[in-house]
C-alpha cells in the first residue's frame, strides 16, 4: 500500500509516497481503509527529530511512518471486535503507533467511533486537532 514515510529527521520535505504492506487487523483490530488524516503537533515534533526517544520506542528504526489520527470505512474486523461492522464511516487515533497517512490502517475498536453522518472526511479529519488550534489561538497569539 501506499503511505507517507520519511528517512531521516528534517522539515516536512523529508516526506515521500513509499510502499508499506497492508497492515494485518489480526482477531483484535478492525481494518480501515482511510480517507483523511490530519497532521497534529506532536506529529510534527516527531518528525523533525524533537521527541527523540519516544518517536524511537513507538517505531525503531527508518523508514518511519507518518500520521496518528484518521477517517475511514472499515472494510474488514477481527474475530473478537465488537460493535461495529464492514461499511461504517469511522474516526480515530491509532494507539502508540503512527501510520495513518496510508491507504490502510488496522486500529482496536477503543481508539474509534462512528463518524457524524454526513460529514465530509477531510472536514472530519481535522476535528481531532481542532481543540490544539483553539488552544494555541487563546493561549498563545491572544
Amino acid at each position: 500500500m501506499r503511505a507517507a514515510l520519511f528517512d531521516r529527521y528534517g522539515p516536512p520535505e523529508v516526506i515521500y509516497e513509499g510502499r508499506r504492506p497492508v497492515p494485518d487487523h489480526g482477531r483484535d483490530r478492525a481494518l480501515i481503509r482511510v480517507l483523511a488524516a490530519s497532521v497534529d503537533g506532536g506529529e510534527l515534533a516527531g518528525r523533525a527529530g524533537r521527541l527523540g526517544p519516544l518517536v524511537e520506542l513507538l517505531q525503531r528504526g527508518f523508514p518511519k511512518a507518518v500520521g496518528i489520527d484518521f477517517v475511514g470505512d472499515v472494510i474488514a474486523v477481527g474475530a473478537d471486535v465488537r460493535g461495529v461492522t464492514v461499511g461504517e464511516r469511522v474516526w480515530g487515533i491509532l494507539p502508540r503507533e503512527f501510520g495513518s497517512m496510508a491507504e490502510y490502517v488496522a486500529a482496536p475498536a477503543d481508539r474509534f467511533a462512528r463518524a457524524p453522518a454526513g460529514l465530509d472526511p477531510v472536514r472530519a479529519a481535522s476535528l481531532p486537532v481542532a481543540t490544539t488550534v483553539i488552544t494555541a489561538l487563546r493561549d498563545k497569539a491572544r
